[in-house]
């Protein structure tokens, strides 16, 4: 009885984690997309510095998120006793990624500069997951950066590996909040980005080291005096 009890114990508490992690991952899918329609809204609410075709740019842009499909069910392709992966072959194009949160860094005076090799670079990956780790990453660069300032968005190849790293210039952390930065829930500073975008819920960094170590990469990063740079690599698909 004592054993039955333990292991309806332990089912209950791998529903709980279940659901607290659904719960806190819609929270994210939600949040995102959300961000960038304030975003639009903040630069639509100063008419004088757009002119006509900004403004049905930034429309069009917020319209678009607001019926952005959030909560996908992924084909069970089961690799590596992984599930809920579509693979497929793709290039992670930084450069297409940039476009997707302008409005936020136009509001932030944020210059967003990518550098793209001359050739291809494919991978074997789900596409949705990927897009989403590398909107929290460059979300990341941008929310906190030094404002007016620049985030670079470098993509290369480094041996059988795709590399893009995201670096900007910020407000230095102590090596204990480094250490804590892919925790789940964690936040740096809450106030270092000085401005009204809404709150992060301390889950963007984490989601995306776990979609890098689901396609069989890394994420890394490090930080020297206010310069952050996180650098993502997934294996090359040759």
């Amino acid at each position: 009885m004592a054993e039955q009890l333990a292991r309806q114990q332990e089912k209950e508490r791998r529903l709980e984690k279940s659901k607290m992690d659904l719960i806190t991952n819609v929270s994210q899918d939600l949040r995102t997309p959300f961000t960038s329609v304030i975003g639009y809204l903040n630069l639509l609410m100063n008419p004088v510095q757009t002119n006509a075709a900004e403004r049905e740019r930034y429309l069009t842009g917020a319209y678009n998120k607001a019926n952005q499909r959030l909560i996908r069910i992924y084909p069970a392709h089961r690799r590596r006793g992984e599930a809920g992966m579509a693979r497929d072959r793709h290039s992670p194009c930084a450069g297409a990624i940039g476009q997707r949160i302008r409005a936020i860094a136009e509001q932030r005076q944020i210059a967003i500069e990518c550098r793209l090799p001359q050739a291809l670079l494919y991978v074997v990956a789900d596409a949705e997951k990927l897009v989403r780790a590398l909107d929290n990453l460059l979300m990341n660069a941008v929310k906190y950066s030094v404002a007016p300032g620049r985030v670079s968005v470098t993509l290369s190849a480094c041996p059988k590996r795709a590399a893009i790293e995201f670096e900007n210039e910020g407000r230095p952390i102590t090596k204990a909040q480094e250490e804590m930065l892919f925790e789940r829930f964690y936040k740096a500073d809450e106030s270092r980005t000085g401005d009204q975008l809404p709150d992060g819920a301390g889950l963007g960094l984490s989601i995306a080291r776990n979609i890098a170590e689901l396609h069989g990469g890394r994420l890394a990063f490090r930080h020297e005096q206010g310069r952050f740079v996180f650098r993502l690599e997934l294996p090359l698909n040759e």
